[in-house]
């Protein structure tokens, strides 16, 4: 592919929409951060007279990832077996509406219920869009298309976090409370199922060009609606019933997002037992586990510093709320060069005939680093925004950077045949961190009264990555590499 000629591409194509469905797809369910901390400010709705009322935003931040995280490995599943193309329509298309019926809900009951049903669907996406890239990219520049579509994940955020935060004051000082923390949620429908559009006309089942495999299956969209609705629905109930359960026998919330994830261990042990032959080779690959560990870390952070770091910073530096949005925007800005920096810097490594693994391993240390730097100033008493949004940034570059190396390095350890199974078992694994990190932070702030405890946390657990990284082999077997076409072997 040295001799490939300049100009767009399809797999161009293929990054750019992929970056648009994960922009309105993050938007949509970041959404929840900016709303959550105004409804908590102003004591709205749902939160008002509520006690601990951050460890309870942290359990609806928990359990729209409980949901998310429950249909990983069933819809890398349905992909295999539906067509990946067919998985990431239906699943940006289910985002818009969930998002659209999740501003008429009135209770937190049906709030939670709706937060959840939307991650039952967006859990579609991850699975079945890195797949795609994978067979429409060349493999030189892998890293990169990971890397540019994942982008859409910082975009999203920071979206979400300044026009939630911008729209639901603006529409404060038009409508009641109660009303005008809706309005992000309808606001944004409209653009989430144009996208879900454009990827059904743009998005071939099997591109021409393959570099490679990818399963060409005839689409049956009403079949895989079916499909994925039965999953989704019995996750609700169990999700729900579990949530419902233990408010009425009066358990902790952070004892609530623990139960959670011990369904998701539980649905692993199942889909093992249930669907061996589907998932056992996925399951049993140590360097596959290595990377799944270190994906827990990864989401753990997002999400922490995703869903906390407006409150942290508003809490710590003593400012106005949209002040705070501002600065943690340099976190989540962040991913716009370190989403594609991480990808670029690990092709440049294989291009040289190096692993992809002191990649990971360099910008995992650097994410750690300015973690517990961060942690000291807040022990120092630092109160700067200033101060506090260069050091996110740096964390963030790290962070976001770990990503595409992640996903690169799935796809070339995992058999062609089951990489949307190896991709919904890295993130149902990973989302164990999305689940408890929102919810684990929310109740160590409402017991110590403080922020430095999440953040001294958030920081072991990528220490625990690093060491599993170090048990990573630099390189797949040769017979554990996916199988592809001369295309793919050819630079």
């Amino acid at each position: 592919m040295g001799n490939e000629k300049r100009g767009w591409k399809y797999y161009h194509t293929v990054w750019l929409l992929f970056f648009l469905a994960w922009t309105v797809s993050y938007t949509d369910r970041a959404l929840l951060t900016p709303v959550v901390a105004w409804m908590i400010a102003n004591k709205v709705s749902f939160f008002d007279n509520v006690t601990n009322a951050y460890t309870l935003g942290g359990l609806i931040g928990g359990l729209f990832f409980a949901g998310y995280m429950l249909v990983q490995l069933p819809a890398g599943i349905l992909g295999d077996k539906h067509g990946n193309k067919v998985m990431v329509v239906i699943c940006i298309a289910w985002a818009g509406l969930a998002t659209l019926v999740t501003g008429f809900a009135g209770s937190l009951l049906t709030f939670v219920a709706l937060r959840v049903f939307t991650g039952l669907g967006e859990g579609a996406l991850y699975s079945n869009d890195r797949p795609i890239i994978a067979a429409a990219t060349p493999p030189q520049k892998i890293g990169r298309g990971m890397g540019i579509a994942i982008t859409g994940v910082s975009v999203g955020t920071a979206i979400s976090l300044f026009t939630g935060a911008a729209t639901v004051e603006w529409a404060a000082k038009i409508w009641e409370n109660d009303i005008a923390w809706r309005v992000p949620f309808f606001i944004w429908v409209a653009p989430t199922l144009l996208i879900a559009i454009l990827l059904y006309v743009f998005i071939k089942d099997s591109p021409s060009i393959k570099y490679a495999e990818i399963l060409e299956i005839k689409p049956n969209y009403p079949k895989a609606v079916i499909d994925l609705t039965r999953y989704a629905s019995v996750f609700l109930i169990i999700v729900m019933v579990i949530y419902y359960l233990s408010m009425s026998m009066g358990l902790s919330n952070l004892s609530i997002a623990v139960l959670e994830t011990g369904v998701a261990v539980v649905l692993i042990a199942f889909m093992f037992f249930r669907q061996g032959d589907k998932v056992k080779e996925i399951m049993i690959n140590k360097n596959l586990w290595c990377l799944n560990i270190t994906g827990i870390a990864i989401l753990w952070s997002m999400w922490f510093y995703g869903f906390w770091s407006p409150s942290l910073i508003k809490e710590v530096a003593h400012t106005s709320f949209m002040v705070s949005i501002l600065t943690a925007l340099f976190n989540a800005g962040a991913g716009l060069i370190g989403y594609p920096l991480g990808g670029w810097v690990s092709d440049i490594a294989v291009s040289k005939g190096w692993s992809r693994k002191p990649v990971l391993f360099g910008f995992t240390a650097l994410h750690a680093i300015t973690v517990f730097v961060f942690w000291g100033y807040l022990v120092g008493g630092g109160k700067s925004p200033f101060i506090m949004g260069p050091l996110l940034f740096m964390s963030g570059l790290g962070l976001f950077g770990m990503q595409p190396i992640c996903h690169a390095m799935v796809s070339e350890y995992a058999p062609a045949n089951k990489r949307s199974t190896a991709f919904g078992a890295w993130n149902l694994i990973g989302e164990i961190g999305a689940v408890l990190s929102p919810v684990v932070a929310g109740a160590l702030r409402d017991k110590y009264g403080g922020w430095t405890q999440p953040v001294l946390l958030d920081g072991i657990v990528v220490i625990i990555a690093l060491l599993a990284l170090l048990m990573l082999k630099k390189k797949p077997d040769k017979n554990s590499i996916s199988k592809t076409n001369p295309a793919f072997m050819t630079d």
